[in-house]
C-alpha cells in the first residue's frame, strides 16, 4: 500500500490533520511519498511523521520526499526521518549559480543552502539523495554545469523531468 501526499499547497495542512486522526490507516502502508510545493514549509509535516513513528509504522515504510533543498532539515526532522526503514529524498534543483536563483522565484536562496541541507541529509544511512532537475527552456544549456556541481557535491542527477507547460518554457 502507498499514499502519495502534496504539501506546500493551502489544503496541505488539512490533508495531514485528517489523516493524522486516523493512524489505524498506516498500519500496512510501505510506500509514502510527500512531494510539492514545498513539503517543508508545512507546519504539520513533522507530527505527521512523528505520529508514523510513534505508532511503530515508519520502520516498514520507504519513504520518498522531494524537496527543493532550500530549507535544510532541523535535528528534530532528520532524527525522525533516521526512524523510516528506508527512501529517497530527491532535490528540485534546476540550475546553478544565477541560473538557481533566478528560478527559485520569491525569495533569494543561495546554492550553498542546499549544499548545506545536502550535508545534513547525508547524516541518515538508509535515506539516498538524488537530483532531479525539471528540464526547460531556462536550463537547457546549464545542464553541463548542473552535472558538474551534482559530481562535487556527490549526489547522483538524473535528467528525465522535462517541462511541458507553460510552452514557452518546454
Amino acid at each position: 500500500i502507498g499514499v502519495g501526499l502534496g504539501a506546500g499547497r493551502a489544503s496541505s495542512e488539512n490533508s495531514y490533520s485528517k489523516l493524522s486522526a486516523t493512524p489505524t490507516l498506516f498500519a500496512n502502508l510501505r510506500s509514502l511519498t510527500i512531494k510539492g510545493g514545498e513539503p517543508l514549509l508545512s507546519k504539520d509535516l513533522e507530527p505527521f511523521l512523528n505520529l508514523l513513528v510513534t505508532q511503530g509504522f515508519a520502520s516498514k515504510i520507504n519513504l520518498n520526499v522531494t524537496t527543493n533543498g532550500t530549507i535544510p532539515p532541523n535535528q528534530r526532522l532528520l532524527g525522525l526521518l533516521s526512524e523510516f526503514g528506508s527512501g529517497r529524498i530527491t532535490l528540485s534543483v534546476d540550475g546553478t549559480g544565477k541560473l538557481f536563483e533566478y528560478i527559485r522565484v520569491g525569495k533569494s536562496f543561495p546554492l550553498e543552502t542546499v549544499e548545506t541541507s545536502i550535508r545534513l541529509y547525508r547524516e541518515l544511512e538508509k535515506i539516498r539523495l538524488t537530483i532531479y532537475p525539471t528540464i526547460q527552456a531556462y536550463n537547457i544549456f546549464n545542464l553541463e554545469e548542473l552535472y558538474g556541481w551534482s559530481q562535487e557535491v556527490k549526489v547522483p542527477i538524473t535528467y528525465r523531468h522535462i517541462l511541458n507547460s507553460p510552452a514557452h518554457l518546454s
